[in-house]
């Protein structure tokens, strides 16, 4: 047996029993052998690393290899096993991730990953992963390209590489909006499906069609665009209406310092949102 298909029945017993990010584990035995004791939404499970004589009571064996095994307890009925058919997983491909943060998020950042494989991470690889783009009234987004995986695991996080706030642990399976509700016990908000939200729907322009400049400004922002405008609008990050212009030369000298956002509305119906710093 490879290590790779190892690996997979760990990751479908851990699914088993619900472990996920705010999972208690202890280590439980270090004397011979490592033993840990992880409790997840629907059940108990035991990992073993080495030599040992005795089966641990009340469990039972879930999975093993050369050195190793793993023992559940279940609560009750076991989790959802996300398994791919047969003939393997069919690919993701493209999708688009729309996300309605917290009004104190001044960043936005997004760590995805192969929800099947784990270690196959679309987002960098390194916490907390990539920015997402601000949108409009709130929304970030990103569009992923060339995912293989047909479950993808999502936490979304303020950008901070420590003591970062973030969502609880998210999948899809295809483009998806996503808004931030409440803060659970763990202190990571929970989130829900945004349906008013449809990403696939919102027209927006290649950044290659516009520029927006200088960045970071004191006094004029020039925008330079050859597709007609209908109007700009100048909002704080938690989106306060501070200006409304129709020209391309905005004068921001009177606001105060700090970091805005500036949308461009087109006359084919799209939009487009860029930050700027006011110093």
């Amino acid at each position: 047996v490879s290590d790779k298909e190892e690996i997979k029945k760990m990751i479908e017993v851990r699914k088993k029993v619900g472990l996920h990010s705010d999972s208690d584990v202890q280590v439980t035995n270090t004397s011979g052998y490592y033993e840990s004791v992880g409790i997840g939404k629907c059940g108990e499970l035991i990992c073993r690393v080495g030599t040992w004589s005795n089966e641990p009571e009340g469990y039972e064996l879930a999975c093993n290899g050369d050195g190793w095994a793993y023992y559940v307890k279940m609560s009750g009925d076991a989790c959802e096993v996300i398994t791919p058919p047969d003939s393997g997983p069919s690919p993701i491909g493209t999708l688009t991730i729309r996300f309605k943060a917290p009004e104190d998020w001044t960043t936005v950042n997004i760590w995805a990953w192969d929800l099947y494989e784990e270690t196959s991470n679309y987002t960098g690889g390194t916490w907390p992963g990539v920015p997402m783009d601000y949108i409009e009234e709130g929304y970030y987004e990103i569009v992923l390209t060339d995912v293989e995986a047909s479950f993808l695991g999502v936490v979304i996080n303020d950008g901070r590489a420590t003591g970062a706030e973030q969502t609880v642990d998210l999948e899809t399976t295809g483009s998806i909006c996503w808004e931030a509700t409440e803060k659970n016990a763990s202190g990571k908000y929970e989130v829900s499906e945004d349906t008013s939200c449809k990403p696939t729907n919102i027209k927006t322009v290649e950044k290659s069609s516009f520029s927006v400049y200088p960045n970071p400004v004191r006094d004029v922002l020039n925008i330079i665009t050859e597709k007609e405008m209908t109007g700009i609008e100048v909002t704080t990050i938690t989106g306060g209406l501070v200006k409304i212009s129709s020209e391309k030369e905005i004068r921001v000298s009177d606001l105060s310092s700090g970091l805005y956002m500036l949308k461009i509305n087109f006359t084919d119906g799209s939009s487009v949102t860029e930050k700027f710093i006011k110093y």
